[in-house]
C-alpha cells in the first residue's frame, strides 16, 4: 500500500469510529449512564480518533508546503473536538487536552495564531493549577521524583506546538524557543 492509500483507509476508519463514538455518547447520555468505565472509555476513544487524525495532518504538514487541511478534513476533525468536548463535561481535568486539539486545528486550517497561543497558555496555565491543587490537596508518592501525571504529556505537547507552528515573532526572545524545547524533553523523559 502507497502511504496516501494508508492513510485514506485510517482517516475512514477515523470517520467511520468517529459516527460510533457519537452514538455512544448519544445513548449514554439519554440512559444517564454514569459508570467511571463508560466514561473513561468515551474519553479514550474520543482523544484516540483525534490523536490519528492529528498524526496523519503532521505526516502531510512536513511533506507539503501549505500546512492547511482539506474542508472535510477540518470538518471530521471539528466533529470529534466536539465529542471530546461533550465527554469531558465528566471530566474537568480533560479541559488541557481540549484546548490542545482546538488548537491542532487552528493550526491545520492557517486561522491567526494569536488564539492558538492563547489555547495552548491555557492549557498549560490549566495544567498548573490542576497539579498544585493536586499536591496541596494531597500528600505524594514516597516517590517524589515521579511525575504527578495530571496534564504533563499535554503541557510537553503544548510547547512543542507552540515552538513548531507559531510564527517566532510571537514568541518572547530567540532563546525561548530553544528553553521551551528542552523543558518540553525533561517533562517526556519524567513520563
Amino acid at each position: 500500500w502507497s502511504t496516501e492509500k494508508s492513510y485514506s483507509a485510517i482517516l475512514s476508519l477515523c470517520n467511520e469510529a468517529s459516527d460510533e463514538l457519537v452514538a455512544a455518547i448519544d445513548y449514554t447520555e439519554r440512559q444517564e449512564l454514569e459508570d467511571f468505565f463508560t466514561k473513561n472509555a468515551l474519553l479514550l476513544c474520543a482523544d484516540w480518533i483525534l490523536s490519528a487524525r492529528t498524526h496523519i495532518w503532521q505526516k502531510d504538514y512536513d511533506f507539503s508546503s501549505s500546512g492547511s487541511m482539506s474542508s472535510s478534513f477540518l470538518s471530521a476533525f471539528e466533529k470529534d473536538i466536539i465529542s471530546l468536548k461533550r465527554v469531558a463535561n465528566y471530566h474537568a481535568d480533560v479541559m488541557p487536552r481540549v484546548h490542545i486539539h482546538e488548537a491542532t486545528i487552528r493550526v491545520m486550517a492557517g486561522a491567526t495564531p494569536l488564539k492558538t497561543q492563547e489555547l495552548l497558555d491555557k492549557s498549560r496555565k490549566l495544567r498548573q493549577r490542576h497539579n498544585s491543587k493536586e499536591t496541596l490537596s494531597k500528600p505524594r508518592d514516597l516517590d517524589e521524583s515521579e511525575p504527578s501525571g495530571g496534564g504533563e504529556r499535554e503541557h510537553a505537547t503544548a510547547l512543542f506546538m507552540a515552538c513548531k507552528y507559531l510564527p517566532p515573532q510571537l514568541l518572547s526572545s530567540p532563546g525561548e524557543r530553544t528553553g521551551m524545547l528542552m523543558e518540553a524533553t525533561k517533562i517526556l523523559e519524567k513520563i
